[in-house]
């Protein structure tokens, strides 16, 4: 399907299949969102798959997955990980779901790795925090980025018009910086995302998934492959913490006045992104 979700282009699924018959046991999907796929198709799929005991990671939306349960329950027999996002202010305390698919069941083993956004200017730093607490209560798997609009997508433009970059040396484009202005501040938000990486999976969630993940899985490659995920994400986050003491020590820089870019960095890579989509 294309990157832009305008149009989905569904492949026949006997070349999708004859494809990954010539592939290894690991499969990495590289659409942008494998739940939006007719059912039919995916269950032809993610049949095969299970079949020839080939295992994949990929990304998708909880949205879709958790309305559609038969579509989840076939992909996550075989999935070691699937990359999904969720929304802070759809997520209440303690756990608790505001809506189905706030967070997304981890069904037969499966690792759910869920993309958490923090330093957006809707965000109030309360959100943030009881956003922190659900998913440290819920025992989830996050990969934590700072808000970072790329030049030549739209929020990018927009967040330019409103003046809230705060900064456009695109070296500091790599989701650990405070690129967009927010309510909370430079120090509060890197404050914060320190303390979301450091401290929103413990020790003990980590044994129980651990257990959950022998417990529920078909057999000790697919256990053995999860568990290599499941241990690379959250020691991710504890390395990105304990380093954010670097970042930390620019903080004030950006706090008031936003640097002017030099040039039209918008355009040019604006430019780039066409060329990589023809």
């Amino acid at each position: 399907m294309p990157p832009n979700f305008k149009r989905v282009r569904t492949r026949d699924p006997d070349e999708a299949i004859a494809e990954l018959e010539q592939l290894g046991k690991v499969i990495a999907f590289v659409d942008p969102n494998l739940s939006i796929y007719p059912l039919e198709f995916l269950e032809r799929i993610f049949r095969y798959m299970e079949r020839t005991r080939k295992i994949w990671i990929g990304e998708g939306s909880m949205r879709e997955l958790a309305a559609n349960p038969e579509i989840w329950d076939p992909m996550s027999r075989t999935c070691i990980g699937m990359l999904t996002g969720i929304e802070s202010e759809k997520i209440g305390g303690n756990g608790r779901k505001k809506y189905e698919g706030a967070f997304l069941v981890q069904r037969n083993g499966a690792i759910v790795l869920d993309s958490v956004i923090i330093g957006h200017p809707s965000q109030t730093k309360e959100a943030t925090i009881e956003m922190l607490e659900s998913l440290r209560n819920g025992n989830r798997t996050c990969a934590f980025h700072m808000l970072t609009p790329y030049p030549g997508t739209k929020e990018y433009r927009t967040f330019t018009e409103q003046k809230k970059i705060l900064d456009y040396d695109l070296s500091r484009y790599d989701r650990r910086h405070v690129i967009v202005r927010n309510e909370i501040g430079v120090k509060g938000t890197l404050e914060l995302y320190t303390q979301a990486c450091k401290k929103a999976q413990t020790i003990l969630g980590t044994i129980k998934e651990i257990v959950r993940i022998i417990k529920d899985s078909t057999n000790i490659t697919i256990a053995f492959w999860r568990g290599i995920i499941l241990s690379m994400a959250r020691s991710r986050n504890l390395l990105i913490g304990a380093n954010m003491w670097k970042i930390s020590g620019e903080k004030e820089k950006f706090e008031c006045v936003p640097i002017e870019p030099a040039g039209d960095q918008s355009a040019a890579h604006s430019s780039l992104s066409t060329a990589h989509g023809q």
